[in-house]
C-alpha cells in the first residue's frame, strides 16, 4: 500500500510540477514586454541606488535562461539545482524592474520554494512538498477572499467585473457580492480536509471558468495574463487535491515535523500570516493575493502638452481629457497596452514612475502624477494626491 502511495505521489509531483513550468512558460511569453529591458513603459529598480540597464540583450538572455530552468525542473535529477536557478534568475529580474513582481509571478516563486530543499526525492520529503503546495494554494483563496470584504470590491469591483456579460445583470445586487468573498474562503476552508477536498476542486473548477466568462472574449476581453493563471488554478488544484494520495485525517495540513521542513516555514510566515498585514498598508497588494479586491491604489500621469508627454504616438489612443487643459494617461493602460500586465500596485513605485517620467519631460510645468488613494475598508471613500514634477 505505502509503494502505491509513494508512486502515486511521485508521479503527482512530477505533473504539478510540468503543469506549473509549463504554463509559466506560456504566460512568461504572453508578457514577453515586460521582461525586456528596452520598451516604452519605464524601468523601476527595486532599489533606488542601482540603475536598471537599458539593454536588448540582457533581457532577451535573462529569458532564455529563465525558460531553459523552467524546463530543467521537469528532470528530478536537476530538479533542485533548476529551482535555484529560476529563483537567482527571477531576483535579478525583478531587482531590474520592480513591474515584474505581478501577483502570479510571486505564487509561482512561492511553488519553487519547496524544491530548495535537501533530498527532496525521500519519502518523507516528498510528502512535506505536496502539503507545502497544498498549502499555498488554500492561503491564495483564503486571502483573495478574505481582502474582498471591503466597500470597494461590492460596491465596485464586482459590478464592474459583471458589466461585461450583459445577461448576468440579475447579479448585480450586494448580496451576490457579499457572498464572494465567503465562497472563495470557503473553498481554501474545503480544500484542507480530506472529506471535502473534491467539493473545493469542483466549486475552483467552476469559479475560475466564471472568472474566464467576465474577463475573456466573451466578457471584458481584458488582461489577457489572468486566462491561463485561471486555467492553472484549475489543473492544480485537481492535481494536488484529487489525484494525488491524501492519507492524512482531519486537516491534512498539520503534520507532525513539518516546521522542521524549512521551505514550508517560509511558506507559512510569507504566504500564510504576512498578507494579514496588508489590512494596515503594510504588505502590498501584489503579495497579499488581494486580487482584484477594489483595494489597490491607482495613478495617472497628466500634462498640459500633448507634444511634450514623452509618451509614443502609438499611446496616443490611451490618453483622455485632451479638450480641457490638462490631459491624463492612466499607468495602468499603458502597462497593460505594452506589457500585457498591470502596473506594480503601490503608491512608491507610483512615485518612483512618476520621477522617472518627469526627467524625461522638456516642460515639467503643468505636469506630475496623481494618485488615487483608498482611504479604507468599509466606506467606499478615496482621495487623490496629486503630485507635480517639482515635488517628485
Amino acid at each position: 500500500m505505502d509503494e502505491r502511495i509513494n508512486t502515486r505521489s511521485n508521479k503527482a509531483i512530477n505533473l504539478v510540477v510540468a503543469t506549473f513550468t509549463g504554463a509559466f512558460t506560456v504566460m512568461l511569453l504572453l508578457s514577453r514586454p515586460l521582461w525586456m529591458q528596452v520598451r516604452d513603459f519605464p524601468l523601476i529598480p527595486a532599489f533606488t541606488q542601482i540603475d536598471s540597464p537599458e539593454s536588448d540583450w540582457l533581457g532577451y538572455l535573462l529569458l532564455l535562461v529563465l525558460i531553459v530552468f523552467l524546463a530543467g525542473m521537469n528532470s528530478r535529477k536537476l530538479r533542485q539545482f533548476s529551482a535555484i536557478g529560476v529563483l537567482l534568475t527571477l531576483l535579478v529580474f525583478i531587482v531590474l524592474d520592480l513591474s515584474r513582481l505581478q501577483a502570479w509571478v510571486f505564487m509561482f516563486v512561492l511553488m519553487i520554494f519547496p524544491f530548495l530543499a535537501n533530498d527532496i526525492r525521500s519519502d518523507k520529503n516528498r510528502e512535506k512538498i505536496l502539503i507545502c503546495l497544498r498549502l499555498i494554494l488554500v492561503f491564495t483563496y483564503f486571502w483573495s477572499g478574505f481582502h474582498k470584504l471591503n466597500a470597494h470590491f461590492i460596491e465596485g469591483t464586482f459590478p464592474w467585473m459583471l458589466s461585461g456579460v450583459g445577461w448576468l445583470d440579475f447579479m448585480d445586487n450586494q448580496s451576490f457580492a457579499w457572498m464572494v468573498p465567503f465562497v472563495e474562503m470557503g473553498m481554501g476552508g474545503l480544500l484542507a480536509f480530506k472529506k471535502t477536498r473534491k467539493i473545493g476542486v469542483l466549486a475552483i473548477a467552476f469559479f475560475h471558468l466564471f472568472i474566464l466568462l467576465l474577463l475573456g472574449p466573451l466578457g471584458h476581453n481584458w488582461n489577457l495574463i489572468v486566462w491561463p493563471w485561471n486555467l492553472l488554478m484549475v489543473v492544480l488544484s485537481f492535481l494536488l487535491f484529487w489525484y494525488a494520495p491524501f492519507p492524512h485525517k482531519g486537516v491534512p495540513m498539520i503534520q507532525r515535523n513539518l516546521m522542521t521542513f524549512k521551505p514550508a516555514i517560509i511558506i507559512v510566515v510569507i504566504a500564510g500570516v504576512m498578507p494579514f498585514f496588508h489590512v494596515f498598508g503594510k504588505w502590498d497588494n501584489n503579495l497579499s493575493f488581494s486580487m482584484y479586491t477594489g483595494l489597490g491604489d491607482e495613478a495617472v500621469f497628466y500634462f498640459s502638452e500633448k507634444t511634450d508627454n514623452c509618451i509614443p504616438r502609438e499611446y496616443d489612443k490611451l490618453i483622455f481629457g485632451q479638450r480641457s487643459d490638462i490631459a491624463y494617461l492612466a499607468i495602468d493602460d499603458w502597462a497593460l497596452d505594452e506589457m500585457k500586465v498591470p502596473a506594480y500596485v503601490n503608491a512608491r513605485y507610483y512615485k518612483r514612475l512618476g520621477k522617472k517620467w518627469c526627467s524625461c519631460l522638456k516642460n515639467k510645468e503643468g505636469a506630475g502624477i496623481e494618485i488615487l488613494r483608498i482611504k479604507g475598508r468599509w466606506k467606499t471613500d478615496t482621495e487623490f494626491v496629486k503630485i507635480p514634477c517639482s515635488d517628485l
